[in-house]
């Protein structure tokens, strides 16, 4: 989907005017072109706005995220609390005081996993609006594309309609076809118009201002270095949300080691209480542990899947290449029609993009499940 196509696609030539060269596969194939390769077909046109790089994006969203800022004040103020109760207990020592301190210190390092975690989420959340943004530009592109191929269809089918070699009805489902592709393409424009505004809601710029974007898609197979559940098993313990809860035990067993323990600090109410707090969070730990197992094993499922759907379409758009070559011969031949080798373009620019969609949410995916601050 790229109406303003990223600026590094200069060179591409467009498949009327040659055919496809063979390429082999090779894993030296530099991974900044992989959008150049699975953009051959149609193009666009490139963009004379500012390019905003992927890495600008990233750091302006944080700089602008209400959730970073309101965690870093609350640091602030937790770090104050944490040396004011710090002197209250050297100054008199209490269990009330030993107790405001701890929890002062664990509140601390939640809170500060909790910031990381959410700049990563801000981050991540950047980064999938801006391929949605690269992929809709790049649909628009291919749907104005075969619009065009639509509408000389359209004119062929009335022709051959009114020398009576089309029937009325089958004239009508062109037309209705050809009013279908023009509607959807003018939803990709609102949807992209949409994504173009959270993009610049997340940066915090104006709504209206728009920018050329690029962001070189990378593509390896995900490898482990052991079965899945293994491999699972030594990434949950560095989870944002497990660790968090991890702190909330270990807050609530100092909370009872310190108050339920000791009879001359607490009341029946109370010991109760700390017992309840202490299951709760033992309790919210595992599900936590068990929540991330399972998105984790989601994620990794998907992945997979991605995988073999990429391989899939790369063989399936060689195979088209091949046929292409052949069609483009018979055209310079003069023994198939001009539409007949723009239909075959067509296929294979949504072939591309299909390609092109899965690279980038593979891309993402790959980076979610490898980012256990994300989890």
């Amino acid at each position: 989907m790229k109406g303003k196509i990223i600026p590094v696609i200069l060179a591409c030539v467009l498949i009327s005017q040659t055919a496809f060269a063979q390429t082999e596969d090779s894993s030296e194939e530099s991974i900044a072109n992989l959008y150049q390769t699975y953009t051959q077909v149609f193009p666009g046109d490139t963009s004379d706005n500012e390019l905003l790089t992927l890495d600008e994006a990233l750091e302006r969203a944080v700089k602008n995220s209400s959730s970073s800022k309101t965690l870093a004040s609350s640091l602030d103020l937790i770090e104050k609390q944490w040396e004011f109760y710090g002197e209250s207990y050297s100054g008199s020592y209490s269990y009330s005081n030993l107790v405001n301190l701890l929890n002062s210190q664990n509140n601390y390092k939640s809170t500060r996993i909790s910031k990381k975690a959410a700049e990563e989420e801000v981050k991540y959340s950047t980064k999938q609006t801006y391929a949605s943004i690269i992929l809709a530009e790049r649909e628009i592109a291919i749907q104005e594309q075969s619009l065009k191929t639509e509408e000389k269809q359209l004119v062929i089918d009335r022709k051959k309609n009114k020398l009576g070699l089309l029937s009325d009805e089958s004239l009508k489902q062109s037309e209705l076809s050809y009013q279908k592709s023009k509607e959807e393409l003018n939803i990709t424009k609102e949807e992209l118009e949409l994504l173009y505004k959270s993009l610049n809601v997340l940066i915090g710029v104006d709504e209206n201002t728009r920018y050329s974007f690029e962001m070189p898609v990378t593509y390896e197979i995900l490898e482990l270095p052991n079965s899945i559940e293994s491999y699972i098993d030594t990434k949950i313990p560095l989870a944002a949300s497990v660790q968090i809860s991890e702190i909330e035990l270990n807050n609530a067993q100092e909370n009872y080691n310190i108050r339920g323990l000791n009879e001359d600090s607490t009341e029946v109410y109370s010991y109760d209480s700390l017992v309840n707090n202490l299951n709760s969070a033992d309790l919210s730990l595992k599900d936590q542990k068990d929540s991330v197992r399972e998105e984790m094993r989601t994620l990794y499922n998907t992945i997979k899947s991605e995988e073999s759907t990429i391989n899939l379409n790369m063989t399936e758009l060689e195979d088209m290449k091949e046929s292409y070559n052949i069609s483009l011969q018979k055209y310079n031949e003069g023994t198939i029609s001009e539409l007949e080798l723009m239909q075959a373009e067509r296929d294979m620019a949504q072939m591309e993009y299909s390609i092109l969609e899965s690279l980038y949410n593979h891309m993402l995916d790959v980076e979610k499940f490898t980012n256990m601050d994300l989890f």
